[in-house]
């Protein structure tokens, strides 16, 4: 069985600035000493936990580590650490920004909950790199450039 290494709580949610803030504190009795989750794919995880992603992924989907760090990028675009202190539970605050106001909408403030997931490396390509970075998404098109031609 997991153990539940930190505890979420949902500070704030701006749709209007894609962007929600989360209270993360490591939980007593969790892992020893757990990494800051300063990285993009800890809160990829919070999203689809509690967040809007829990329709797109299933659990295979999320569990795929490589695939979760090659594309946490097109639905957290952007993660900061507002706030930090040390007692009584090592917690972090963070403003979370977002690629689509949708990875928000089952938000409210006061939520909370815990997580097993850790943070892992997210790619570091940046919203900037977006539009040049092809959505995987998309069904496959077949190109015909001479169609018509022998």
């Amino acid at each position: 069985m997991a153990t539940n290494v930190y505890g979420v709580r949902v500070l704030d949610v701006a749709p209007d600035e894609l962007r929600a803030r989360f209270k993360v504190f490591v939980l007593e009795g969790g892992a020893a000493n757990p990494p800051v989750p300063d990285d993009p794919t800890f809160f990829f995880y919070a999203l689809w936990e509690r967040g809007g992603l829990a329709d797109l992924f299933d659990v295979k989907t999320v569990l795929d580590y490589a695939w979760v760090n090659a594309n946490t990028r097109r639905f957290v675009a952007r993660v900061e650490r507002v706030a930090s202190a040390k007692k009584p539970l090592r917690e972090f605050d963070y403003d979370v920004w977002v690629t689509d106001v949708r990875w928000l909408e089952d938000l409210t403030v006061g939520d909370d909950w815990d997580t097993t997931f850790w943070p892992f490396h997210a790619d570091v390509w940046t919203p900037d790199d977006a539009p040049h970075i092809p959505d995987l998404t998309e069904p496959v098109r077949r190109i015909s450039p001479f169609a018509g031609t022998k």
